[in-house]
């Protein structure tokens, strides 16, 4: 089995990121790591939004 590690940001409504990346790349066979960078509350075409930049060394210790 292939090993993907996807790392972008996620949200939490709708499909952006790694909310779209991980469905079709499972479909494919792939085990996915998936590492945020960001975490969104939607789409940023909304008129409001929330998004947390997640800190570097976060990121590095999840990897």
């Amino acid at each position: 089995m292939t090993r993907v590690t996807s790392i972008q940001s996620q949200v939490v409504h709708g499909h952006l990121g790694d909310s779209a990346a991980i469905y079709p790349l499972r479909a494919k066979g792939a085990e996915v790591v998936a590492v945020p960078t960001a975490l969104l509350s939607n789409h940023p075409h909304y008129p409001t939004m929330r998004v947390r930049v997640l800190e570097a060394e976060l990121v590095a210790e999840l990897l």
